[in-house]
């Protein structure tokens, strides 16, 4: 008639947490769990854990002849003080 209710359970739960802090695709995670894409993103959602990856800059902040941190362009005209609109 249906498709059987398949509880969750603890195990699979730190199986699941682990994979997404890894950086796996919902895709991989379903195939390992034996469980739907659907699934599996709908248990993440439900742990509050997100698929979508964090990258870190490598690059090295750039700093003045002062030691001073060089904040970017756009930073200097959009925080270089009060503006007078005419």
């Amino acid at each position: 008639m249906g498709t059987r209710l398949q509880i969750w359970t603890p195990q699979e739960d730190e199986e699941l947490r682990s994979m997404v802090l890894a950086g796996r695709r919902p895709v991989e995670i379903a195939a390992k769990l034996q469980r739907t894409k659907h699934a599996v993103a709908r248990r993440a959602q439900l742990l509050r854990l997100s698929f979508k990856l964090i990258v870190l800059s490598r690059q090295q902040p750039k700093v003045s002849h002062d030691g001073a941190h060089v904040r970017p362009r756009w930073w200097r005209q959009r925080n270089s003080g009060p503006r007078i609109n005419d």
